[in-house]
């Protein structure tokens, strides 16, 4: 969801956008909301890494006589305090705002809906064939911004989705809207 978020604020280069790689882990999260400067992300990238180490601390808990008292008591702040930052997390997550997003962006079927019929499929044609690093350069080579947010359809009215921009023109001359807008018109219904 970060990428669609950071790409409905404003255009953005390639390397936060179309090249943005989410994280499969907590730990590839920290670094990547640093570099992303994504300060939810970083949290909620932390309070995963804690409940990693939850159930090891959880298991000391409750006091038998292998163990001395006071690393059961350490195990309990140290649980309590724990589940206390996910807590917090959790009803910081209520308040944190996302576009409008009509179809789910987490399986294949859903990132498609967003890119169909956009314009910068037409400038990645071929580049499928390409490793990764190649692909990477001729995508940054292109020199586009992208974006997500109120697109044109033919025949269809308007809808959301993921765009680049018309060149060298930036948000002003291409008459960016992005998907803020559309939350209040109902435009991608």
């Amino acid at each position: 969801m970060t990428p669609f978020l950071i790409l409905s604020l404003r255009t953005q280069p390639p390397g936060c956008s179309v090249l943005f790689t989410p994280s499969t882990n907590p730990f590839s999260g920290i670094y990547s909301a640093v570099r992303h400067r994504q300060p939810f992300l970083f949290v909620v990238s932390l309070a995963a890494i804690l409940s990693e180490f939850l159930p090891v601390i959880l298991s000391n808990v409750p006091f038998n006589l292998a163990q001395t008292g006071t690393a059961a008591t350490i195990c309990a702040i140290l649980s309590c305090l724990f589940l206390g930052f996910m807590l917090i997390v959790l009803g910081a997550s209520f308040f944190v705002r996302y576009p409008p997003m009509p179809v789910d962006p987490r399986c294949v079927g859903g990132l498609l809906w967003y890119v169909s019929k956009s314009r910068m499929l037409e400038d990645f044609e071929g580049m499928s064939r390409l490793d990764g690093k190649e692909r990477e350069q001729r995508v940054k080579e292109l020199g586009k911004r992208y974006f997500y947010g109120v697109l044109a359809g033919e025949g269809q009215g308007t809808r959301l989705g993921v765009d680049s921009d018309a060149g060298g023109l930036g948000e002003e001359g291409m008459g960016y809207q992005g998907a803020q807008v559309a939350q209040g018109r109902g435009a991608w219904e």
